[in-house]
């Protein structure tokens, strides 16, 4: 990964031990993937992205397959390098409102509405790990609270996995989820306790 055209998709990948082959047990679901991939602005760095990453827009993933994630969280990085780092995007809060946006357009296919549009919130995120699992391996979700208007959950996950921008991300998937399911005001703030767990706190009307 260039580290002139994408300073921290290449600072995450030199992180990790195995680089963009690390974590292989960490996978992420087809469809996610060609979410990301179906974006304007992802389709944009393709070009100059190596080979490894690039083959996921050269062919796109089965909904129903299994990619590795730090992959998937490659091309996040990417796409947040080229088009919302400063001084020329909207930085962070641009990057996690395209997060959110891109999430809540998942959710709403056809494939995945019935699990975030015919429940509560409380019972969305009552059974969160299994909605986790659907999308995910390799890492955990437990929701230790959950209560009228308020959530909080807990992601384990192989050391290195997440940076602070990527649980953002993360965090934004959570609200996306929150609204779909008919919460009004939906805020996620996130804190890591220690490496390999983060803990997100949620709270609605």
């Amino acid at each position: 990964m260039d580290p002139t055209a994408f300073p921290s998709a290449a600072a995450y990948l030199a992180a990790l031990a195995g680089g963009i082959d690390a974590h292989p047990q960490c996978l992420v679901k087809g469809s996610v993937v060609r979410e990301i991939v179906s974006s304007g602005f992802a389709r944009e760095v393709s070009h100059l992205l190596p080979a490894e990453l690039k083959s996921h827009f050269d062919v796109k993933p089965v909904a129903t397959s299994w990619v590795p994630e730090v992959h998937v969280h490659a091309l996040l990085l990417a796409t947040y390098d080229r088009f919302f780092a400063a001084p020329r995007g909207k930085g962070k809060a641009g990057f996690l409102e395209w997060a959110f946006t891109q999430n809540v357009a998942l959710f709403d296919t056809t494939l995945y509405r019935v699990l975030f549009f015919v429940v509560s919130p409380e019972r969305l995120f009552n059974g969160m790990d299994k909605r986790w699992s659907t999308f995910r391996r390799g890492s955990t979700l437990e929701a230790t609270l959950v209560e009228k208007g308020r959530a909080e959950m807990v992601v384990r996950y192989p050391v290195g996995l997440y940076n602070e921008l990527l649980a953002g991300v993360r965090a934004a998937s959570f609200r996306a989820a929150a609204t779909c399911a008919g919460a009004r005001d939906a805020r996620v703030d996130f804190r890591s306790a220690h490496a390999g767990e983060t803990t997100f706190s949620m709270s609605w009307r």
